[in-house]
């Protein structure tokens, strides 16, 4: 359970510092195309998603974070159960990517 755990850290961490990177990339381009279109609701729609779907995964590391390091053994029902919503939200942010 420990070892599933760090793997679902490890990925979260990754995807977080992927999206990172590309939010940024995605945000200057967003403010270039809205300074050349006026196609604004589309643009800011996108960016919008992008931060979601950022925010999401930080989200997701920082809960990933707490269930590794701060819960105790004596709740290792409440940890499981964690997992597996986090395993579920994993899940879901890669399906999401393609």
């Amino acid at each position: 359970m420990k070892q599933l755990a760090k793997f679902i850290t490890f990925l979260s961490v990754l995807l977080n510092f992927y999206y990172n990177g590309s939010w940024i990339y995605s945000f200057n381009k967003f403010n270039l195309q809205l300074e050349r279109t006026s196609y604004f609701s589309e643009n800011f729609f996108f960016a919008l998603s992008v931060l979601h779907i950022n925010i999401s995964l930080i989200v997701l590391t920082v809960s990933s974070l707490i269930i590794l390091f701060a819960l105790n053994y004596k709740y290792m029902m409440l940890k499981t159960v964690l997992i597996v919503v986090q395993f579920m939200f994993l899940v879901n942010y890669l399906w999401q990517l393609i």
